[in-house]
C-alpha cells in the first residue's frame, strides 16, 4: 500500500514516507525510529530501506485491512448503537428522578397537610375540653348556687311558718285580751315582747298587709301606753 505524498517532498529512505515539510532541510529520515533502523542497517551491511512486500503479503494486508474496515464500521454502529442506548437511558433517568422529585414532593405535602390536620384537630380537641370544663365549673357554679337558693328558701318558709304560728298565737292572746274587760299588766307586756321580736326577727321581704297593719297598730298602743306612764 503506497503512501500518499505531494509531489517534490523529500520521501524517507526506510519507510518511504514524506519527511514532514517544516523540518531542517538537511532531515533525512521522518522519524526517530527510521533513524534507528538505517544506523542498524548500515552497520549490519544490509539495505536501509525496507524490503518490498511480496504480493501475497501485500494480498494478506489488504484483507487485513478490509476486515478491520468491517469491524470498525461494526464497532462504529455499536457505539452509534450505545450512544443512542445511553440518551434514552439519560432520558429515562431524567424522567425517573423527575418523577421521584415530584412523588417526594407530593409525600412531603400530604405530610405537612397531615401534620396540618393533626394539629388542627388536637386544638380543636384542647379547645372543646376546655369548653367543657368552662361548662362543667358554670355547672358546679350553678348547681351550687340553686342549691343554696333552695336552703335560702326552705330557710325562709321554716321562718314564716314560725311567724305565722308565732303571729297566731299572738292574735289569739290578743282576742282574749280584747275579750277581758282588764288586760293584766303581765300578759300586756307578753304581748310587746313577742311583738317586738317578731317584727326585728321576720326580714322585711316576707311581709304581707297583716304584718304591715300589725306594727302600726303595735306603734300606735305603745306610743298610748308611754303617753299613760
Amino acid at each position: 500500500m503506497s503512501t500518499k505524498h505531494k509531489p517534490g517532498s523529500r520521501l524517507c529512505p526506510v519507510c518511504a514516507s514524506p519527511v514532514p515539510e517544516k523540518s531542517s532541510r538537511t532531515r533525512v529520515y521522518c522519524s526517530q525510529s527510521c533513524k534507528a533502523k538505517a544506523a542498524n542497517r548500515k552497520r549490519a551491511g544490509k539495505p536501509v530501506a525496507d524490503p518490498a512486500a511480496t504480493p501475497g503479503e501485500v494480498a494478506n494486508l489488504l484483507a487485513t485491512i478490509a476486515e478491520l474496515q468491517k469491524r470498525n464500521q461494526k464497532s462504529e454502529r455499536l457505539i452509534a448503537r450505545l450512544r443512542q442506548l445511553l440518551r434514552k437511558h439519560r432520558a429515562q433517568s431524567a424522567r425517573a428522578q423527575s418523577a421521584i422529585e415530584t412523588a417526594q414532593r407530593k409525600e412531603r405535602r400530604a405530610e405537612l397537610e397531615v401534620t396540618q390536620s393533626v394539629q388542627n384537630r388536637i386544638a380543636n380537641l384542647i379547645a372543646e375540653k376546655r369548653e367543657l370544663q368552662e361548662q362543667l365549673l358554670a355547672r358546679k357554679d350553678y348547681e351550687e348556687i340553686k342549691q343554696t337558693l333552695e336552703e335560702t328558701n326552705r330557710f325562709a318558709i321554716e321562718q314564716s311558718m314560725q311567724f305565722k304560728q308565732m303571729m297566731d298565737q299572738m292574735q289569739q292572746r290578743l282576742t282574749q285580751l280584747q275579750s277581758t274587760t282588764q288586760v293584766s299588766g303581765s300578759i300586756l307586756n307578753d304581748y310587746f315582747y313577742f311583738a317586738n321580736y317578731y317584727f326585728k326577727k321576720k326580714p322585711r321581704e316576707l311581709w304581707d298587709f297583716s304584718d304591715t297593719s300589725r306594727l302600726q297598730r303595735f306603734k300606735q298602743h305603745s306610743q298610748r301606753t308611754r303617753k299613760s306612764k
